[in-house]
């Protein structure tokens, strides 16, 4: 795995780029780390290089502090990239990585004028469907990870049964439920790129329909995707995913930064 950025290792790239045609840069779920896209790296073609982000306090920077906003994050991230963009860049985001995904496509609109090929959007529902659940960042460490677990699910058995792991997971899942429950969309012109929202069918925090409405936030073309499972299908069904995200950079992304076309969206598939 070789260093894409200088920045703390806030981007890093699964294999040289050298004869990459396109980047996917993949935003992990609330205390997530890239690890699990980055195990991906195989299923997809050789032309499309994959990128993950690892913000402050997940994986291997455990030991700093977390980013406690949706938009300190999308900066961040909007900044680090920015040596990547000499090559066509996706944004894949699950979940909370969703919205960060989402707001460092903007990010890059306001820098620099230039916007992903194509941002794929998984068990995220759009901005404007974003329900308002109880708050749980606040809660003390046992009842945070309960909440966590009964609401989500996912969390492995080894985890639940280690307290000294749990305790360094636990400061950047609690900043990424606060930034979560804190966001707030700050209305804008929608995008020009394609997105493609991709939804597991058992999935009680992100149904269809929130997906769909994904579509209200691109001019460009926009898709939908099932797939089984539920909250983390995307771990589960990681190849099938990869597979509909290259199927979509190749029918319908643009091979420059900067506006996609404006193809017709296209009706809910499963896979």
């Amino acid at each position: 795995m070789s260093a894409a950025h200088p920045n703390r290792s806030l981007v890093f790239a699964s294999r040289p780029g050298g004869a990459a045609e396109v980047r996917l840069c993949c935003f992990p779920h609330a205390g997530g780390r890239p690890a699990p896209f980055m195990r991906g790296a195989a299923h997809l073609p050789k032309h499309v290089e994959l990128v993950g982000v690892c913000l402050p306090g997940h994986g291997h920077r455990v030991a700093e502090r977390p980013l406690e906003t949706v938009a300190a994050m999308a900066e961040a991230v909007a900044e680090a990239v920015e040596p990547l963009l000499d090559r066509p860049l996706a944004l894949l985001g699950h979940s909370l990585g969703a919205l960060v995904a989402f707001e460092v496509a903007r990010e890059l609109r306001r820098r620099r004028g230039i916007e992903p090929v194509a941002l794929f959007v998984a068990a995220a529902p759009a901005p404007g469907a974003l329900g308002r659940a109880d708050p749980i960042g606040h809660l003390p460490d046992g009842a945070l990870w309960t909440a966590v677990k009964a609401r989500y699910g996912g969390t492995a058995d080894a985890v639940d049964d280690d307290p000294q792991l749990r305790g360094l997971l636990l400061p950047a899942l609690r900043a990424d439920m606060m930034a979560l429950e804190s966001y707030r969309c700050v209305p804008q012109p929608p995008l020009k790129c394609g997105i493609l929202a991709l939804a597991g069918d058992a999935d009680a925090e992100a149904s269809v329909a929130a997906l769909a409405a994904w579509g209200a936030y691109t001019t460009g073309p926009f898709g939908l995707r099932l797939f089984p499972g539920g909250h983390f299908f995307l771990h589960e069904r990681t190849p099938a995913v990869l597979r509909a995200v290259v199927r979509w950079l190749a029918e319908k992304g643009g091979s420059q930064p900067g506006p996609a076309s404006r193809n017709p969206g296209v009706p809910a598939r499963r896979w």
